[in-house]
């Protein structure tokens, strides 16, 4: 929150002064934060579960097969 505070308290003086557009102004602390979202999603992606992750996984899935109703053989 506060870095997107300051850009917009940035952009907001910036724009008022002329030196950018105040329409790119108002929405550049929305562009930056957005793309530094995308970037962080991407990374995280590429990387692999944690392993607490895999594991509580791999135990829910045993919990379940456990759980289904089993035929009777005939």
């Amino acid at each position: 929150m506060l870095l997107f505070y300051a850009l917009f308290a940035a952009g907001r003086a910036l724009g008022g002064r002329g030196v950018i557009l105040p329409e790119l102004a108002i929405w550049a602390p929305d562009l930056v934060l957005g793309a530094l979202a995308v970037y962080a999603f991407g990374r995280k992606n590429r990387e692999a579960p944690p392993p607490l992750e895999e594991a509580f996984f791999a135990w829910l899935s045993r919990a379940f097969r456990q759980l289904r109703p089993r035929r009777l053989a005939r």
